[in-house]
C-alpha cells in the first residue's frame, strides 16, 4: 500500500447512525416495507391476470412459467408478450383486455414506479446524532441515493406504496372480468 493513501471514514468518524432499529428510523422502515410490500402485491395480480388471459384452468400448470421468472420486469414483458399472442384483437371484448392490460404495464413505466421501488429498496439511509432527521445517503455515490437527495424521502415510499396498491387493485378488477362470460370493465383509476 501507497504511503499516505488515506482511507474514506469510517460511518462511526462522520456520526452516522448505526441502528436501523433507532426510533427515528421506524417511519422509514414501515414506508419501505408497506412499499415493498405493495409492489409484491402488484405483481401477484399481474400473475393472476397472466393465468387468466392463459386460459385458466390447473394454476401450476398454467403459472409455471410466470414463477420461474425472477425478473420483475421479465414477468411484465412475459404478460404482454402472452396477450398478444393469446389476445383476438378483432374481437371487442379481446381487445379491451388487451388494451387494459397495455394500459396498466405502460402505467408502471409512466409514473416510473420501478425506479421509484428500486429507490425504495435499494438507497441506503444514515441520520446524525445532530440533526435527528434521515436523509438518503449519498456520501459513496449510490445512484438510488442520489435520485432522493433532494425529494422528502417518506413521501416518495408513500407514492411508490399508493400507486402499487392502486394498480393492484385495478389488475385485480380487471383479471376478474376477463375471467367472467359477461364481463363488467373496471373503470380505469386516475394515477395520481
Amino acid at each position: 500500500m501507497a504511503k499516505n493513501v488515506r482511507r474514506p471514514p469510517t460511518r462511526k468518524e462522520l456520526g452516522l447512525e448505526e441502528r436501523f432499529t433507532d426510533k427515528i428510523f421506524r417511519p422509514y422502515a414501515l414506508a419501505i416495507g408497506q412499499a415493498a410490500l405493495a409492489w409484491n402485491a402488484l405483481h401477484e395480480q399481474l400473475g393472476s391476470l397472466f393465468w387468466t388471459v392463459s386460459g385458466g384452468g390447473g394454476v401450476d400448470r398454467r403459472l409455471r412459467k410466470w414463477r420461474s421468472l425472477r425478473n420483475d420486469r421479465v414477468k411484465r414483458d412475459e404478460l404482454l408478450a402472452l396477450a398478444k399472442a393469446k389476445l383476438n384483437l378483432l374481437s371487442d371484448r379481446d381487445k379491451t383486455t388487451f388494451e387494459e392490460i397495455k394500459w396498466i404495464l405502460d402505467s408502471i413505466k409512466w409514473i416510473k414506479l420501478a425506479t421509484g421501488r428500486n429507490r425504495t429498496i435499494h438507497a441506503p439511509l444514515a441520520s446524525t446524532p445532530r440533526t435527528l432527521d434521515v436523509f438518503a445517503d449519498t456520501l459513496f455515490g449510490n445512484p438510488f441515493a442520489d435520485e432522493l437527495e433532494k425529494v422528502d424521502v417518506l413521501a416518495e415510499y408513500r407514492r411508490v406504496r399508493d400507486r402499487a396498491t392502486l394498480l393492484r387493485d385495478y389488475t385485480g378488477q380487471l383479471a376478474e372480468a376477463v375471467s367472467r362470460d359477461r364481463p363488467v370493465w373496471p373503470d380505469r383509476p386516475k394515477l395520481p
